[in-house]
């Protein structure tokens, strides 16, 4: 075990109260859900992959979960990417959440590159102005208004906070819309903790605070590969801490997968120790990263060389292969959907 991989272990273990082994939990309370990412390189293969795509997500989800990239010089393009999979959910009557993602998949910029940030007064009225059309035309359960945001405070604590001011308009339209709309961000648990030694500080949970009670859900990416942890091994206790943070809405895990390189096998393994951790900690909510692998991710020369860099580890984090084949993953996944829960489909739509 290295020293990060301990740390967080050691973390986990002294948050803990009255926790033993891998016990598994009665009764579901954890709505499961995956996020649909295109797994198709052209259109001869999307006409044939998107409806085995759309079926895999439909069979084996309680909710549907779209996550969008965000720019203000694409923002009415990002409403209209939405209208697919919101028509879907809407159609088989699915919890619909919409999360925007206005950082690089790199994590080290926003959307598009320099040359605009939430400071500036253009900046916030396209934001506001998505907010408001995303809320009206597809009336959404849960409205994601930032992606693993504490990357960005790490980077430009200045504009996070201008980020957080807008944020805190955002809500307040959206309540005043929709009051049962569930409005949040979401958070990198692994740099959160200090655990990334890619992102090298310690732990820092200001960006967590910053938000006040104006986080209806606790929401994290979670990657514990990105520690260290290997094989699958999820330490026990690795999300103790969780529960002190959370508000009264609870937490839920808005993005989560194993890299499977060419061992599907511990994606399983994995799976099998966080459904104990969400049960026991009491996660409302957990999205799988990607319903099949994906071809070529992502689009973009400079995207490709930041996911290159990182190993290409995004491109096989289905529960299915890109022909559909479940992987052992899956049969983990569906025998935790088919246990008794009180969870039911999620929020009514």
């Amino acid at each position: 075990m290295n020293k990060i991989m301990y740390w967080c272990f050691l973390l986990g273990m002294l948050a803990m109260t009255g926790c033993g082994g891998l016990t598994q939990p009665a009764a579901r309370t954890t709505a499961l859900g995956m996020i649909f990412w295109p797994p198709w390189r052209d259109a001869a293969e999307a006409e044939r992959l998107a409806p085995l795509g759309v079926g895999l997500t439909l069979g084996h989800s309680d909710e549907l979960y779209v996550q969008l990239p965000w720019a203000p010089a694409a923002a009415a393009a990002t409403v209209q990417q939405a209208a697919w999979l919101s028509g879907i959910a809407a159609e088989h009557h699915r919890p619909l959440t919409i999360a925007l993602d206005w950082q690089d998949p790199s994590r080290r910029m926003l959307q598009g590159g320099a040359g605009w940030s939430f400071g500036d007064s253009s900046t916030r009225q396209a934001f506001l102005t998505t907010v408001d059309q995303l809320l009206t035309r597809y009336h959404p359960d849960r409205l994601v208004l930032g992606v693993e945001v504490n990357y960005y405070a790490r980077l430009r604590p200045g504009d996070f906070a201008a980020f957080v001011e807008l944020y805190r308009e955002a809500r307040t339209r959206i309540k005043g819309a929709s009051p049962a709309t569930a409005v949040l961000v979401t958070f990198q648990y692994e740099l959160l903790r200090g655990c990334d030694p890619g992102w090298p500080g310690g732990e820092d949970l200001a960006p967590v605070h910053a938000f006040g009670e104006g986080l209806d859900l606790l929401g994290f990416s979670l990657y514990p590969h990105l520690a260290g942890i290997t094989a699958g091994e999820l330490p026990d206790g690795y999300l103790a801490g969780v529960t002190a943070l959370a508000p009264a809405g609870g937490w839920g895990i808005c993005e989560t997968a194993w890299p499977a390189g060419n061992n599907d096998a511990v994606a399983a393994e994995y799976l099998k120790r966080l459904r104990v951790q969400c049960e026991r900690y009491g996660a409302r909510l957990l999205i799988w990263t990607a319903t099949m692998d994906t071809a070529e991710l992502p689009a973009t020369n400079a995207d490709a060389a930041a996911f290159a860099a990182a190993g290409d580890w995004m491109r096989r984090l289905g529960l299915f292969t890109r022909e559909g084949a479940a992987k052992p993953a899956a049969a983990v996944w569906d025998r935790w959907r088919a246990s008794p829960t009180g969870v039911g489909n999620g929020p009514a739509r």
